[in-house]
């Protein structure tokens, strides 16, 4: 999952390449005024989106160039006003107001450099972005921002009566501006933004090698014993061999279903090996340089900058919420482990030291859940046919939330298959905003499921200092099966719950409108922006919801109630190695960003051996190198654990108003999403609640206690 970074001078948004910036004043004039819709003009209607995608490589690199200009003059603007007449309107606000628009093209080049299929766009996409991270480097890690901030602080502040939202702002601002560095004298704060951009080039490379490569399995259709008819049929033939590329769908259900223990385990190891070696060697880079950056911000570590400025404040926080959750996952999971060694399938057997072997884990999962619990997550999937689910799961949302949705067809998309969904209040008819639905894999696109947002839900001072009120624009990913063998697109029961979650962060794109673009949707904390998605998840685990989104393509039925209560019951069944292995790739990025200089696959042996008992270390595989998080997430990957306690807090407080309940919706919406990150997520969650947060509700759902 992607979100809009706080402000563009933290998160700095580097490629081997740069753009020319040798424009004649003339050929910028024009620019700023061509583009000028993209970052002033406000949707009202469908027909006002396609003019924020570049249809060509040289209308991206004109969108880069529109927008540093802009950037500039508006900055340079902003900066010349005399201190004495410094407000919160004409310098916080201000510079919040410029940098919405340079974000708007910003990750409107990012989203498309993920799903053009042109390669000429995507790299021009890419360019353009980079572009835009490095000038964005220079213009706001800029002392003299820092330096009218202060001036505000000394002068007109002390007369000026801020709203709440505005006074939190301004002091995570100004803790931000601190964390950044532009305290530092000229020579330090150089070698900041030369960190910042050497970084930023490394990682763009990295998610690009996952992208695109190219990894795939060959095998005979003995070699495929246990695959479906209708997947094999899916599959591109290379005389009598089987390609099988290595994308998530194939993945899994090689890794789930099939019986040869030789194709599981050589997808196993295409599939962990994807981008190396030449990951591996960024992502070691990227660790030295992040530390050196931390140093010249005076942190001992790259993870204690990090967390500085989540919910858990500081690195020691972060360690006991991760030890707590690995113990109570490493004694479910032992428990687990008693049935699943008892069970084992024809054909696997455990390892010399009486450990499973990381290719048999899912194909054993789902032999236990077939033989023991009549559970096929491949006859399920008939009940979830893609276009069902989606109006379902509309459907629920507008009577939880007040919405009201229409699929509409935009005058161009980027791919045929792209969905696009209008969002409105069915209150008031408000249009609040669009949302595009890319859901199925093709070469080049980005690989896994995420939710960017491009234009955010805000409301804005027109001239004459009324309210003008804009609607968001978003993207949600997804890579889901396709239709095969004249079925329609069938969706697995997790493939859903991704459905559900990425949902979720859309909408709360959609509902977090602010004054402060800065605030908008999920623009909160970082440790605090799965919570909302998370929880939605969790309609999926109710058993009205799940009769709701049923339906058998041929049938039209619901899956039968025994089923449903199977499903409801199975969140607990292997709870614990999922969680025990969601707290491994936490202690593994923070550990990752915790000193200087790191052996990246023999942290991750140590922490595997420690952490994850009964399951065999294989150092063939290097998963590392397609670990994405590292690289946006850094040292956070506890976020999704940590956001989980909360977002099942709330999950069962909000189940006892009723799941599609409207006023219970509403309440939920304008006491918590409405707010996006204008107010601090521990205040949210004491007001919703009533009382502190705990881990009550988490432990119990997951059968920890």
């Amino acid at each position: 999952m992607f979100r809009r970074s706080k402000k563009i001078f933290a998160g700095v948004l580097g490629t081997t390449m740069l753009m020319s910036c040798t424009n004649t004043a003339q050929e910028r004039s024009m620019t700023l005024q061509s583009h000028k819709e993209l970052v002033e003009s406000v949707l009202t209607s469908a027909a006002d989106i396609s003019k924020f995608f570049p249809k060509t490589a040289k209308e991206a690199e004109s969108m880069a160039a529109f927008a540093k200009e802009l950037a500039r003059k508006e900055l340079d603007a902003i900066l010349s006003i005399d201190k004495a007449q410094r407000t919160f309107d004409n310098t916080v606000r201000a510079l919040d107001e410029s940098q919405r628009k340079i974000y708007q093209v910003a990750f409107g080049l990012q989203m498309f450099q993920m799903v053009s299929p042109k390669k000429e766009i995507r790299d021009a996409c890419q360019m353009g972005f980079i572009q835009l991270q490095q000038f964005s480097t220079d213009l706001y890690l800029n002392p003299d921002i820092y330096a009218m901030f202060n001036d505000y602080v000394q002068g007109n502040k002390k007369n000026e009566k801020l709203s709440e939202e505005e006074e939190y702002f301004f002091k995570e601002s100004m803790d931000e501006l601190k964390r950044s560095g532009l305290h530092l004298p000229p020579a330090e704060l150089e070698k900041v933004k030369g960190k910042h951009k050497e970084i930023a080039v490394l990682k763009m490379n990295f998610e690009k090698n996952i992208a695109e490569d190219k990894s795939v399995v060959k095998a005979t259709l003995q070699e495929l014993e246990g695959l479906s008819d209708d997947f094999i049929k899916t599959l591109k033939k290379e005389d009598d061999l089987y390609i099988l590329p290595c994308n998530g769908p194939v993945m899994q259900e090689v890794a789930k279903h099939c019986g040869v223990e030789k194709t599981r385990e050589a997808m196993y190891l295409a599939f962990r090996n994807r981008a190396y070696p030449a990951n591996e060697e960024i992502l070691e880079t990227v660790i030295q340089k992040r530390h050196e950056l931390a140093q010249l911000l005076g942190y001992k570590t790259f993870a204690g900058l990090s967390v500085a400025s989540k919910m858990a404040k500081n690195i020691e926080t972060v360690e006991s919420f991760l030890k707590d959750l690995a113990e109570n996952s490493v004694k479910k999971w032992k428990q687990e482990f008693v049935y699943l060694k008892d069970n084992l399938p024809d054909g696997v057997k455990l390892d010399d030291n009486r450990n499973i072997n990381e290719w048999d884990y899912g194909y054993v999962i789902e032999s236990y859940k077939k033989k023991n619990l009549a559970i096929d997550d491949r006859k399920i999937a008939e009940y979830f046919p893609a276009q069902h689910a989606l109006d379902s799961m509309l459907g629920i949302y507008e009577d939880f939330f007040g919405l009201k949705f229409k699929q509409v067809k935009p005058d161009w998309v980027w791919h045929e298959e792209v969905k696009l969904i209008e969002v409105w209040d069915a209150q008031n008819n408000e249009l609040r905003g669009y949302i595009y639905l890319d859901l199925y894999p093709r070469d080049n696109k980005y690989t896994h499921a995420c939710h960017g947002g491009i234009i955010p839900s805000q409301i804005r001072k027109n001239d004459d200092g009324t309210d003008l009120k804009s609607p968001s624009m978003a993207i949600v990913i997804a890579n889901f099966p396709k239709a095969n063998g004249g079925r329609p697109e069938l969706l697995k029961f997790g493939d859903v719950r991704t459905f559900f979650h990425e949902f979720g962060h859309a909408l709360h794109s959609v509902l977090g409108r602010t004054r402060l673009a800065s605030h908008a949707g999920t623009s909160v904390k970082l440790d605090f922006v799965e919570m909302p998605s998370q929880m939605l998840e969790e309609w999926m685990y109710d058993k009205d919801i799940l009769a709701r989104v049923s339906s058998h393509y041929k049938t039209g039925k619901t899956l039968p109630e025994d089923i449903i209560e199977k499903l409801v019951e199975l969140k607990k069944f292997d709870s614990g190695s999922f969680i025990l292995r969601q707290a491994l790739l936490s202690f593994y990025s923070l550990e990752c960003f915790k000193g200087g200089k790191k052996d990246t696959s023999k942290l991750w042996k140590t922490l595997y051996e420690k952490y994850v008992p009964h399951h065999t270390y294989d150092d063939r595989a290097h998963m590392h190198a397609s670990f994405g998080h590292l690289m946006n997430y850094s040292a956070c990957y506890y976020v999704y654990m940590w956001s989980k306690v909360f977002a099942l807090d709330l999950f069962y407080k909000i189940k006892e108003g009723g799941l599609v309940d409207t006023e219970n919706g509403r309440r939920f919406a304008d006491m918590v999403l409405s707010k996006g990150g204008s107010v601090d997520p521990a205040i949210l969650l004491r007001n919703y609640l009533g009382r502190e947060p705990n881990q009550e509700a988490f432990k119990k759902d997951l059968g920890f206690k």
